[in-house]
């Protein structure tokens, strides 16, 4: 009888796995079994979605009298009396970069591709090259201004010009940004699953003292996540 079957509350999210995982959309949590740890070891990686990115940018000269609203919110004026991140080295692992910015290529020591890319480093997709402006944007009385303008920046593209790669050319740009000295590693990108490779060397990082920076849970699952790289590190 199915008016004598037990009703779920209300209130219980609708779970969704991600493309691809053989879950349908709207299966119950209770209904699905655990899911095995992944036995592949290459796990594929994509872009972090930009939110709330302006539709327009302006040419006009803007650091001298524009606060701008994230660096209020986080407190960055009043770090800027402190510091401003010189002798910093900062390894943004990402699209690559954009070598000529006015804002970046004063601030690049080294940059590499483990993507095979035929654009080798360079940015053609622009995610890397925004991500490393929040970070680092020099200060030079034209448009915006990094958090830390005076660190220095480490490029390695371990994102294709598709905006996804593998955890194998993730995990070889974690060792080498290590390699390279850097201070702390930015990574704006997510995978479907727990994924050993990135997560030892993320481990190997971090026993060097290297403070690794990872995006997460902005995407796949309601209140899930699809950006496991530091899951149970």
């Amino acid at each position: 009888d199915p008016a004598a079957a037990p009703q779920r509350p209300s209130n219980l999210t609708v779970w969704q796995r991600p493309p691809g995982m053989g879950i349908p959309v709207g299966t119950h949590p209770e209904d699905i079994a655990p899911t095995p740890r992944p036995i592949a070891l290459e796990v594929i990686y994509r872009l972090h979605p930009i939110h709330g990115c302006p539709t327009k940018v302006s040419s006009q000269p803007l650091e001298e009298d524009v606060a701008d609203w994230g660096h209020g919110l986080i407190g960055v004026p009043d770090a800027w009396k402190k510091a401003t991140g010189k002798g910093v080295k900062v390894a943004v692992l990402d699209t690559g970069g954009d070598h000529e910015h006015r804002d970046l290529k004063g601030q690049i020591l080294v940059s590499k591709d483990f993507t095979g890319s035929r654009s080798g480093p360079s940015d053609v997709n622009g995610h890397g090259t925004h991500c490393a402006g929040i970070i680092l944007a020099a200060k030079n009385s034209t448009g915006m201004v990094g958090v830390a303008p005076d660190a220095k920046l480490i490029i390695g593209k371990v994102l294709g010009d598709s905006g996804s790669g593998g955890s194998n050319g993730i995990a070889k740009g974690i060792d080498w940004a290590v390699e390279q000295g850097a201070d702390v590693i930015s990574m704006s990108l997510g995978g479907p699953s727990p994924d050993d490779l990135t997560r030892d060397a993320i481990r190997r990082a971090v026993a060097k003292g290297v403070i690794v920076v990872c995006a997460a849970c902005n995407d796949g699952p309601r209140d899930h996540g699809t950006h496991f790289v530091l899951w149970r590190l």
